[in-house]
């Protein structure tokens, strides 16, 4: 713009927007209002819902920026949001634990696997992977078991 010899009003209009990213572990898909990684309006509503594609997996939440079990959810857009819908094959509590404080259990490698891309991502099983799950899965844990992972979580220890 090239302002002219008189004086001229010049009115802008601002809008903020933000971003939605959101993935899956494997097992499912996400049907989204807008694509993942879609800059939107403040306050235009994304709706995500996740779909089962396995038969051995199961949707078990969401996980990120909003934790929840329903299959859809709606996200206000009054901020960034990234959210992952976790699909994962049935643990027990039991088989879970066991891992983190032994590091060892019935879980396959592939399950271990899965643990770990639900969390951290970093190779292996450990703690932050273990929360991750708890969180995403709503895992009831006995007081037994809070006590222990409690106990490893202060050492900073993982497996």
């Amino acid at each position: 713009y090239l302002a002219g010899a008189t004086p001229e009003t010049l009115t802008v209009t601002l809008a903020r927007s933000h971003q939605v990213h959101y993935t899956t572990t494997s097992g499912g898909t996400i049907n989204g209002s807008v694509p993942s990684d879609t800059f939107v309006a403040e306050g235009t509503p994304v709706t995500l819902t996740a779909t089962d594609t396995s038969v051995v997996r199961a949707f078990q939440g969401w996980a990120g920026d909003t934790v929840t079990k329903n299959l859809s959810i709606t996200l206000p857009m009054g901020r960034p949001y990234s959210v992952r819908a976790v699909f994962l094959e049935t643990f027990s509590t039991a088989q879970v634990v066991a891992q983190l404080l032994n590091g060892s259990s019935t879980l396959t490698a592939a399950q271990l696997g899965d643990l770990d891309q639900l969390g951290n991502n970093s190779g292996g099983f450990d703690l932050g992977d273990f929360l991750a799950w708890v969180q995403a899965t709503g895992a009831p844990l006995t007081a037994e078991q809070r006590a222990l992972v409690s106990a490893l979580r202060r050492k900073g220890a993982s497996r």
